[in-house]
């Protein structure tokens, strides 16, 4: 039998953190790119920038809790 160490399942949360910070940077980019050729209505880029920072928030949030719930399994 294999001794590999089992990955943290909430690792995923870290995944979809990272993710996300860069789809909002990447809205952030779009926003000035759009803006300066003109777009009309180029502030939906920065709110879809801050649903994204939102998301990588939450799924920060998450890990830590989902990361302490699994912890406090392995316990008992």
């Amino acid at each position: 039998m294999s001794t590999q160490k089992q990955k943290n399942p909430a690792s995923v949360f870290l995944t979809l953190a990272m993710f996300n910070g860069v789809g909002g940077i990447a809205f952030v980019v779009f926003y000035f790119f759009y803006k300066s050729s003109g777009g009309e209505n180029s502030y939906y880029m920065l709110i879809a920038a801050g649903a994204a920072f939102a998301a990588a928030i939450g799924s920060l949030v998450a890990y830590r809790i989902f990361k302490a719930k699994l912890e406090g399994l392995g316990r008992k």
